[in-house]
């Protein structure tokens, strides 16, 4: 069974939950796919939450260099050198991101990272370029990343190929926009970000800073076609009633199932999302 774990469904500044991490598993051969990685090592915690062994994270796709997504990455590669230290069985880390993306990782960690971990870098660690339009082999999965024509900085998105056959389209922290539409087309999952619920009085426009609100991110959707729609990289309203706010205002643009996770829900690929209250 294929299960997608949000364990982290914040923007930046968000105190009430962590920030951008979701995990694609694999439950009967064990593969792990973490798309994005949060903003610090808040994500050992969310995996153990998760009940997710650390050395099952071997594949791990960073969409830009913005702090809620980057940082949980040197972390990840500590622990990952620290364990084939440990354990020359432990398996090796691969981490897919634009060339740009790779080298800003890597200007962080070259400080702060023990030499021993550095030294592992190009062989254990491995620093995995990934090009516009291009498909890689990742576990189970076919996976395409895409430019998604961000306008803050260099950003990409990815379409995964369930082994359900259906496709999974991540869109980044930005809304979609014309060089991610070929994917988002018909989607069976689009997971779009929805920074706001409502501007409402007194409240800026979240397209001040690359955003959308939930009625944006389901117009997006109803427009492309897609099939469920999964809401999340909440920056306000990220209170007790989020969830049920959130899909009451999708439902009115929006005309297929929709999903606003909380950090450690899990969506399954051949039933209804599994939420915790």
């Amino acid at each position: 069974m294929e299960e997608l774990i949000f364990l982290g469904t914040g923007a930046a500044m968000n105190t009430d939950c962590f920030t951008t991490a979701l995990l694609l598993r694999d439950g009967l051969a064990g593969h792990h796919f973490l798309m994005d990685t949060g903003g610090g090592n808040g994500l050992l915690h969310r995996f153990r939450q998760a009940q997710v062994p650390a050395e099952a994270i071997t594949d791990v796709f960073i969409s830009h260099h913005h702090t809620d997504h980057i940082l949980g990455a040197p972390w990840l590669m500590r622990l990952s050198g620290h364990g084939k230290q440990r354990n020359p069985d432990w398996p090796p880390l691969r981490i897919y991101g634009s060339p740009a993306l790779l080298e800003t990782l890597m200007t962080i960690c070259r400080p702060i990272l023990p030499k021993s971990v550095l030294d592992l870098v190009g062989s254990h660690i491995r620093l995995i370029p990934i090009e516009d339009g291009r498909t890689y082999p990742i576990g189970p999965w076919q996976v395409t990343f895409f430019d998604i024509g961000a306008q803050k900085v260099e950003q990409y998105g990815c379409q995964v190929h369930l082994q359900t056959g259906e496709d999974l389209v991540y869109l980044g922290d930005e809304p979609l926009r014309a060089p991610g539409l070929p994917y988002a087309q018909g989607a069976d999952y689009l997971i779009h970000e929805a920074y706001i619920a409502q501007p409402g009085q007194g409240r800026f426009a979240p397209k001040s800073i690359g955003h959308s609100t939930v009625q944006e991110a389901a117009e997006n959707a109803q427009a492309a076609g897609a099939k469920h729609l999964v809401l999340f990289h909440s920056g306000l309203d990220a209170g007790p009633s989020r969830r049920q706010t959130y899909i009451a205002v999708a439902r009115d643009y929006f005309k297929g199932p929709i999903s606003a996770p909380n950090d450690v829900d899990s969506l399954f690929f051949d039933h209804l999302p599994k939420e915790t209250n």
